[in-house]
């Protein structure tokens, strides 16, 4: 009897166990090879955002470079907003999470924190929607991401970097935008009118407006207090989220296990109380 008891629990573990791996709900980066639009400072700091390549701490090409420092002609920005588009060339479905891989390095040479960053999407690339804002960790490098409520179709994601601080960089290596290829979504639809956009409380120049000393790097090449890497920076920062499992099908699949699990048990008490008489 113990031996039945235990190959039916292990085969009921077995199903859990393969449910989880096979059918959890996966996703695409819509980005690889995609057109991305974004900041390029002169010969440095400008970064492919698509290769799939994030940055560290040191100060090289993985990264990407929004600049603004009061009239100079290297700014990229205006605004204290800087922008960054991507056109996946045709519409893709069921588009739930958007990210940008930035460094927030809260002022440290001369490298500004995003006050915030905005998403948006459009399916014709001038009428837009706006989407909500990512989330990120102060002080820190690693993914700044936005999680759908529910999946769109979009053929174009716009991010706005407003800056914050009074550095004169912001610094981004990479953005992704995940979806399901034969997943479902609303096609996007673009806002009535654009939101009132947040902007830093003072939007007055950097104090300091003067050029830093070599342009092509920032005022003061020392790396910030924390140097450490992210744990896993081919990862949003927040790695631990639990993954939605895919509709319709999935829904009735767990389902199904539910219902052959409940019979297993059944089964086994059953057989237990036979036994016992």
């Amino acid at each position: 009897m113990k031996k039945v008891l235990t190959v039916m629990l292990v085969l009921v573990m077995a199903l859990t166990a393969f449910s989880l791996t096979a059918f959890a709900k996966g996703g695409t980066n819509y980005v690889t090879g995609s057109t991305v639009e974004g900041p390029a400072y002169k010969d440095t700091y400008n970064g492919d955002l698509a290769d799939g390549q994030v940055g560290t701490d040191s100060y090289n090409n993985l990264w990407a470079g929004f600049y603004c420092n009061a009239d100079n002609a290297d700014n990229n920005y205006d605004g204290m907003v800087g922008v960054i588009t991507v056109d996946f060339g045709e519409k893709k479905n069921a588009i739930d999470s958007i990210e940008a891989h930035i460094w927030d390095a809260q002022d440290t040479s001369g490298i500004a924190s995003p006050e915030a960053i905005k998403a948006y999407a459009s399916l014709d690339g001038e009428t837009y929607k706006y989407l909500g804002d990512l989330t990120f960790s102060a002080d820190a490098i690693g993914w700044a991401v936005l999680e759908l409520d529910a999946p769109i179709n979009a053929q174009y994601i716009k991010y706005e970097f407003v800056k914050g601080g009074t550095g004169v960089f912001m610094f981004v290596s990479e953005v992704a935008v995940y979806g399901e290829p034969s997943g479902t979504g609303t096609d996007v639809e673009a806002d009535a009118q654009t939101p009132e956009e947040s902007t830093p409380a003072d939007e007055s120049v950097p104090a300091d407006e003067s050029k830093p000393a070599d342009e092509s790097k920032p005022a003061d090449e020392s790396k910030p207090a924390d140097e450490s890497k992210p744990a896993d920076e081919s990862k949003p920062a927040d790695s631990s989220e639990t993954e939605e499992t895919s509709e319709g099908g999935n829904t009735a699949l767990w389902i199904g296990l539910g219902v052959v699990a409940l019979i297993v048990i059944v089964a086994v008490i059953a057989v237990v109380a036979k036994k016992k008489k």
